[in-house]
């Protein structure tokens, strides 16, 4: 399954997915040190959602600690790849 962890922070979510099999698995994280502090736990990581665009269909995206934090969740949801 390929996955999509938004606001991957500290890889949390990243280090479960590896445990468990997943090898296949995306970040999008605004912040360069966990981008870097977290890089190798995903295929690949970019600051937007926009650089992955290529890299969809997810069979999983992952929006924790996230949505709730949006003033449009719902138009957020339309643009997933």
């Amino acid at each position: 399954s390929r996955v999509l962890d938004i606001g991957s922070g500290s890889g949390v979510m990243g280090r479960e997915l590896s445990a468990r099999g997943f090898k296949d698995v995306y970040a999008v994280e605004v912040s360069d040190d966990a981008r870097k502090a977290t890089s190798d736990l995903y295929k690949k990581m970019a600051p937007s959602l926009g650089e992955l665009n290529q890299e969809g269909p997810f069979n999983l995206v992952l929006l924790l600690d996230v949505i709730e934090h949006m003033t449009e969740p719902g138009d957020f949801l339309k643009t997933l790849p």
